[in-house]
């Protein structure tokens, strides 16, 4: 029991359990010609009862567990980690959040230890709601020896905050109780067969297939269009696989069977803010010697004025006429352009020249000497902010 639960039910006996309560009824899917799709219509001096309020949440309810359901899938979409606890036959579930095969989120808030050899009356291994005779005890179970069970989580409702409901009868009954909340819940089972959900050998499906036109079909049998995903027919959603020998957790696999729903959730872009004037002018410098590329490795070095600029390649220099496997062009790809830059022309052009055969020397010598003057370019750039 608790003080959730209790509050404000001041009856001396009570018509209902006085612990939280699974809802008897969880609806699957409710297909595209149901009641779930009507809202209801208010107008003057109508009489609104309950089933009236109730059919504006069934109507919000089954709208969002059809776009979950269509739109993004079901299996796990964050957290619910499964590892062992701190006695034999215990796990520790942490805190995730789901969706379940029919749309419904299922959300775990913290880490909840499992005994995953007892269950109660209802076949749980654990449930926020719990039970419904809070006097009846979980019972121990003999998992099947040596071979994998299912740690399984499935969304549940749960009945909570009774409170005192007037007599709809003729009589002085005053103790009659009602509960006033239905709260988004959970409940864990360990099932000893997968789910039909969860057919041998199924494997994901190629991302490709959710953004290509499907096959163009004959124009007289009418357009070739994506199925509609079907109801699922179980509602649960594999943790783990467990193996459970002699009354003690063995093996915890959590890849065999974990179903992940794809999420951008911690996905996000920025802009950025124009460049102050004087990074402008700077970066208006290093265009006269380096391309683009160049430029992009200084801004991801982290600052524009202090970035390192790694080897020389022909497509960070401009200076035409240089073939990158040609002898200077593999002697270049050996420097920095703060190593160039360090030399001094003279020994870098004649180092340069003494590399080629002696027709291109004339030519090498004034590539070097291009080359040497764009590097000393950047390095004065870089030095005077």
């Amino acid at each position: 029991m608790t003080n959730e639960t209790l509050s404000g039910c001041g009856c001396g006996g009570s018509a209902v359990a006085v612990g939280s309560a699974a809802v008897a009824s969880t609806t699957g899917c409710t297909g595209f010609a149901s009641v779930s799709r009507e809202r209801t219509r208010y107008f003057a001096r109508q009489l609104v009862g309950a089933d009236d309020l109730t059919q504006d949440q069934l109507y919000q309810r089954e709208k969002s567990r059809r776009h979950n359901r269509m739109l993004h899938g079901w299996g796990i979409v964050c957290g619910a980690r499964v590892r062992l606890g701190s006695v034999p036959c215990e796990v520790v579930v942490e805190a995730g959040y789901i969706l379940g095969p029919y749309g419904d989120e299922i959300q775990l808030d913290a880490a909840i230890a499992v005994d995953v050899c007892s269950e109660d009356l209802d076949g749980n291994v654990a449930s926020s709601c719990g039970p419904v005779e809070p006097w009846c005890a979980d019972v121990r179970v003999d998992r099947p020896s040596g071979r994998p069970v299912y740690l399984a989580v499935a969304y549940a409702d749960c009945l909570s905050r009774p409170v005192r409901a007037v007599s709809d009868g003729c009589g002085c009954d005053d103790t009659l109780c009602e509960y006033s909340r239905i709260r988004d819940s959970y409940r864990l089972v360990v099932l000893d067969d997968l789910p039909s959900t969860y057919p041998p050998g199924a494997k994901p499906p190629e991302v490709s297939h959710s953004v290509s036109c499907p096959p163009r079909a004959d124009a007289k049998q009418g357009c070739n269009c994506p199925q509609c995903a079907t109801c699922p027919t179980a509602p649960w959603v594999i943790l783990a696989d467990l193996t459970v020998e002699g009354g003690a957790i063995t093996t915890i696999d959590c890849d065999s069977h974990r179903r992940y729903v794809a999420s951008f959730g911690s996905f996000y872009f920025s802009c950025e803010a124009e460049a102050p004037p004087r990074e402008r002018e700077i970066r208006t410098k290093l265009e006269r010697s380096l391309r683009p590329e160049a430029i992009k490795a200084f801004e991801e070095a982290g600052q524009l004025t202090t970035a390192p600029v790694g080897k020389w390649t022909g497509d960070r220099l401009s200076v035409e006429g240089i073939d990158q496997n040609s002898a200077i062009g593999r002697r270049l790809k050996e420097l920095t352009i703060a190593e160039i830059a360090a030399q001094g022309r003279a020994a870098f052009v004649d180092a340069m020249v003494s590399a080629t055969s002696r027709p291109r020397r004339a030519k090498v010598a004034d590539q070097a000497d291009d080359v040497w003057t764009k590097a000393a370019d950047v390095i004065i750039t870089l030095s005077s902010t």
